[in-house]
């Protein structure tokens, strides 16, 4: 287990080289860099607990503990930031007190708890047989709070690009998700790790899974170090500041009126008859609701609570229905499906795909047969 502790922490020390070396100077490589400084030191630390240093000045692992505190914290600050959604310094700030205080704590035990008296109780805790450790336990659920708090920005980031972007191609951000359950599934065996230390062997096959884990972890981020992200991120993450606090305030106190509703409700099907906006890929909540003279908030709310959809939804339900017409159409017999597809708005054969199942029940060359 040292060993492979070892091997984790020297790649977390590459990785952070190569983000020094070839990273441009973003805020998110900056956070991502004092996230694998803070696993590398964590790691370090566990395997440097059996060596000599340790033995000699006990005292530091009480310095060093509390890396594991600021994990949690910098992973949520690095989704934050990489999403372009505000957090105010204080509250960062917050975030980071715990692992302060327990530093503190442990510079204050260090002065006054007698060097002879630490080497006392590590001997002891050093020969005691691997087993179940409630602290490590509680460091664990402190993490878990923030893998928890990850899992909701990001769900809040895929809410806010269905509402307000009728395609969502190049503003997936997949790699991010990756980078989630990569750190989830290493979570949990750390965990297992501990629940059941007196019951597994010195060294099992969960051991290995960090190193690779951390391989997956720092180089699914250091892939996109550079990457320049589109331009509608940042209108999302204001957009998703927005949505927070209208939910629970506006639309609570101004109700759309019944007579405000209908008339809505006919110009969006004027329009969409009409016009066709649906056919432009780039077709955008606030775009739509200008037309029909409505605000962003005014149409968001028509479609999520009298429709029941996102904007997403809504206008790949249009572009569907379009490209179900054409298909039938015998004036468009000739064409690919592909093609009709992209004439109807999509930007890709996949989300098309997905779209036009989801609507229909089947795949659009089984609806084209019959």
């Amino acid at each position: 287990m040292v060993f492979l502790n070892i091997i984790a922490a020297t790649q977390c020390a590459f990785l952070i080289f190569m983000l020094i070396r070839f990273g441009r100077t973003q805020r998110t490589n900056q956070i991502l860099i004092l996230l694998l400084l803070a696993i590398a030191i964590s790691l370090a630390t566990e395997s440097l607990l059996t060596t000599r240093l340790f033995q000699t000045w006990p005292q530091l692992s009480m310095l060093l503990l509390p890396w594991d505190l600021v994990i949690g914290p910098l992973l949520l600050f690095y989704f934050q930031q990489s999403l372009h959604f505000k957090s105010r310094l204080i509250i960062q700030a917050l975030h980071l007190t715990p692992a302060l205080i327990l530093m503190l704590i442990g510079l204050l035990l260090a002065v006054l708890i007698s060097n002879e008296l630490w080497q006392t109780i590590f001997v002891e805790d050093a020969n005691e047989p691997p087993q179940f450790d409630m602290a490590l336990l509680a460091v664990q659920c402190h993490v878990a709070i923030y893998l928890v708090l990850c899992l909701r920005t990001w769900l809040n980031y895929q809410t806010c690009t269905r509402n307000f972007f009728s395609s969502t191609e190049g503003i997936e951000l997949n790699w991010l998700r990756r980078i989630l359950w990569i750190f989830a599934a290493m979570w949990i065996i750390w965990l297992l790790t501990n629940l059941f230390a007196a019951k597994l062997p010195s060294q099992t096959y969960l051991d290995f899974a960090f190193p690779f884990g951390i391989y997956f972890l720092g180089y699914s981020a250091l892939m996109y170090r550079n990457a320049i992200l589109p331009e509608q991120i940042p209108l999302i993450g204001k957009a998703c500041e927005a949505q927070s606090t209208t939910r629970n305030t506006k639309y609570q106190r101004a109700f759309l009126s019944g007579e405000r509703n209908a008339a809505l409700q006919k110009s969006l099907a004027e329009i969409i008859q009409r016009d066709l906006p649906f056919l432009d890929p780039a077709l955008n909540l606030a775009t739509l609701a200008t037309s029909i003279g409505a605000s962003s908030h005014e149409l968001s709310q028509l479609l999520n609570e009298e429709l029941n959809e996102s904007f997403y939804d809504f206008i790949n339900r249009q572009r569907i229905q379009e490209v179900q017409r054409c298909l039938k159409d015998p004036a468009h017999a000739t064409q690919t499906i592909l093609d009709i597809a992209l004439q109807c708005g999509f930007n890709s054969k996949a989300a098309f795909n997905a779209a036009f199942k989801r609507v229909s029940g089947c795949t659009p060359s089984q609806f084209r047969k019959g």
